[in-house]
Order: C-alpha cells, then structure tokens, then sequence
C-alpha cells in the first residue's frame, strides 16, 4: 500500500488481499514484477496481458 498511496483494499481473500489502485506509467509493472509469484494482476485485461507477454520474455531468456 505504501507503493500505492491511492490504493484501497477491496477484499480479504483466503490467499491474500484484492486491492484496486488507480496507476500509470511504467514504474507500477515494474513493482508488480519485483513481487514475483506473491501478486496476480486482475484487471484491467491490458496490463495483465503486458504482464504475461513480460513474463513469457523473461522467462525465454533462461530456456
């Protein structure tokens, strides 16, 4: 939350916290990556999908 100050938590799941902030740029998928396997991105569909092709390069890189 500290990352995020306009952050809010939405739900507290059995494996975690839903949280909703409103973000731009860069720098937010490059602190969601830091957090590795700890975080999912939800929505919007576009950042997720940013995540993923992300992931899939990297992840490339040691095959």
């Amino acid at each position: 939350m500290d990352r995020f100050p306009n952050a809010k938590v939405i739900e507290k799941l059995p494996e975690g916290w839903l949280i909703e902030a409103e973000v731009y740029g860069k720098g937010c998928m490059m602190w969601l990556l830091s957090q590795g396997e700890r975080v999912e991105v939800i929505s919007p569909q576009s950042l997720r999908d940013e995540m993923k092709r992300t992931i899939q390069l990297m992840a490339d890189k040691y095959n």
